[in-house]
């Protein structure tokens, strides 16, 4: 059942990233999950502070659902939106 609790997760975070005004692209399938920011190296530094651990990309930072258990999404938002907000 990896594709249902896969699935938890993605609701999971889509609902709770949409509720804390993070800015996603359109996301509903895949192990990674992604978040804009003005600033990635500044995001990523902010939350790696946090002990919690993305990739950089251009515009945004990534992070991988897939090994983030739906107990952590809520974690993982928060460091999100401190990340974004270090960023400006």
């Amino acid at each position: 059942q990896l594709g249902k609790l896969l699935q938890e997760r993605i609701d999971l975070f889509n609902e709770r990233a949409t509720a804390a005004g993070l800015l996603t692209p359109r996301y509903d399938a895949g192990f990674f999950v992604a978040v804009f920011t003005t600033n990635e190296q500044v995001s990523a530094a902010a939350m790696r502070e946090l002990g919690v651990y993305v990739t950089p990309i251009p515009g945004a930072v990534r992070a991988a659902i897939c090994s983030t258990p739906a107990s952590e999404i809520p974690r993982l938002i928060e460091a999100l939106e401190v990340g974004v907000a270090a960023a400006g």
